[in-house]
C-alpha cells in the first residue's frame, strides 16, 4: 500500500451504492485529508437528481484538492453504452493521475459491479487494486 500522501481513491458507484459510497467518501476525507478522491457516479434514466448531489458539491468546496466527482447521466439505461461511457471516464483519471498507487472502489446492483470490474481488468488495473461490494 502506498503512503497517505500519494493513495488515489477512484469510487465508481450507481443508484444502489451511492449511500455506502457517500459515507465512506466522508469518512476518508475526514482521517486521510491529504488523500485524493475520485467518484464516478452513474445515474440511471428513472433517476431526477443525483442523490447527495448538494452534499458532494459542498465537501468538493472545503476538499477542492481531494475531490473530484463525474456525473455520468444514462437516458437508456443500456449496460453497453453505460459501460462504454465509464470506461472513458476510468481512462482519463487513470491517465491523469498524479499518485502512485490507486484503489478502486466498486459499488452498486451486481450486473453495474461486474461489468465495470471487467472494464478494469481490460484497461490493466490488478485484481488486489479492485474491491467491489454489490447492493
Amino acid at each position: 500500500m502506498g503512503s497517505a500522501h500519494d493513495s488515489h481513491f477512484v469510487f465508481i458507484t450507481d443508484d444502489s451504492g451511492i449511500v455506502a459510497v457517500f459515507e465512506q467518501i466522508k469518512s476518508k476525507l475526514g482521517l486521510e485529508a491529504n488523500n485524493c478522491l475520485t467518484l464516478v457516479y452513474s445515474i440511471s434514466g428513472k433517476e431526477g437528481q443525483p442523490l447527495f448531489k448538494a452534499e458532494l458539491e459542498s465537501i468538493e468546496k472545503r476538499f477542492p484538492a481531494q475531490l473530484l466527482t463525474h456525473y455520468l447521466f444514462n437516458g437508456n439505461l443500456v449496460l453497453r453504452e453505460n459501460a462504454d461511457q465509464i470506461q472513458q471516464t476510468i481512462e482519463i483519471i487513470i491517465n491523469s493521475n498524479l499518485r502512485k498507487w490507486m484503489q478502486f472502489l466498486v459499488h452498486g446492483e451486481a450486473d453495474f459491479v461486474e461489468s465495470v470490474s471487467e472494464r478494469l481488468h481490460f484497461l490493466g488495473i490488478q485484481p488486489i487494486r479492485i474491491y467491489s461490494q454489490t447492493f
